[in-house]
């Protein structure tokens, strides 16, 4: 049977959650650790505070923290938010400028890695949460750069050339302004929770009790990496597929082997998971209405964005591969 996005979702997230436990271990470690001197002891435990400079365990930017507030990021003397995460992405997108098709392509990689290695590189404190949910960002921002540069020299896809054409030539230099400042809003709404687990590392002020907040991030991190995994597998095992049918000589078809014998879009399905478990991995270091909004409609947006693009992608497969028959014909494949 091949299975449809929403039931992967489902199950995955019940199959993951044993992960969860050993995720939560590892993100709330530090956290537990009791305060080593009276002040922090003071304080609710909330937030965090670099030790000293001599404590033995502060290694490679990785600090050993104890229970303080949350922390502001500063990069160059400059403050990390939502002006600088969207002044990062309109310069990770401006190649939209020169082929309008790279502000959602090229330039959505491009942006989520830029802030995502900006807030690392900011972060003078963190968990191993925090650290592990920015790292996968920065990932799947460097894959898909690299995928979107790989297929866009690719042979088989060619076939795009007249639709990128067709968008270059309906916006002009001055019609790509707004879109380019839209894009580069959306990706600054879409990295939002990895910004938040920066800047509130120790889930400070967090509407969630601790060993709950601690939890939600586990699963959202088991579900993000999961997702990074899916995707990343799912797009070598196609690329390999079309490899092959053009060495071997043969027309194009659809792939149905490996994940793509149970799943009809796992690729997307990835993503998707990616996304839901970035947000649900910052959703506890969120302490504010506008960050919850911020959040909520990033990843509302990829979540509508990648369902639109997977039905649009079965409707053109529909048309293309409906008449080939491989044993099944593509119809019976995707009903199977």
């Amino acid at each position: 049977t091949v299975l449809s996005a929403p039931t992967v979702v489902m199950h995955g997230t019940l199959l993951l959650l044993p992960l969860t436990i050993a995720v939560v271990a590892a993100s709330g470690v530090s956290v537990l650790q009791p305060p080593s001197n009276r002040i922090a002891a003071a304080l609710p435990r909330q937030g965090f505070e670099l030790r000293s400079s001599a404590c033995p365990r502060s290694t490679h930017g990785l600090a050993t923290i104890t229970p303080v507030y949350q922390q502001s990021l500063k990069l160059f003397g400059v403050q990390l938010g939502a002006a600088t995460s969207f002044a990062i992405s309109l310069a990770a997108t401006a190649n939209g400028l020169n082929r309008f098709a790279h502000f959602f392509t090229l330039g959505y990689g491009l942006s989520i890695a830029s802030m995502a290695a900006a807030g690392l590189a900011a972060a003078k404190i963190t968990t191993p949460a925090a650290f592990m949910h920015n790292v996968g960002l920065l990932l799947h921002g460097v894959r898909m750069s690299a995928f979107v540069a790989e297929r866009d020299r690719s042979s088989s896809w060619k076939d795009r050339d007249a639709i990128l054409a067709e968008l270059d030539a309906k916006y002009g230099k001055k019609e790509r302004l707004l879109p380019w400042a839209a894009y580069a809003a959306f990706y600054g709404l879409l990295y939002s929770p990895g910004l938040c687990h920066l800047r509130n590392p120790s889930l400070a002020s967090s509407v969630f009790r601790p060993l709950f907040a601690y939890g939600i991030t586990g699963l959202g991190l088991a579900l993000q990496w999961g997702g990074l995994a899916l995707e990343a597998v799912a797009d070598h095992q196609k690329q390999a597929f079309k490899r092959e049918l053009r060495a071997a000589g043969k027309p194009d078809t659809w792939c149905n082997t490996g994940l793509y014998s149970r799943i009809r879009h796992p690729n997307y399905l990835g993503e998707q998971l990616f996304w839901i478990g970035s947000a649900l991995a910052g959703l506890p270091a969120m302490n504010s209405g506008v960050q919850l909004i911020a959040g909520g409609l990033g990843t509302a947006g990829i979540l509508s964005t990648m369902r639109a693009a997977e039905a649009k992608l079965e409707s053109k497969q529909r048309a293309k591969y409906g008449g080939i028959k491989r044993g099944l014909g593509y119809k019976e494949y995707i009903d199977s």
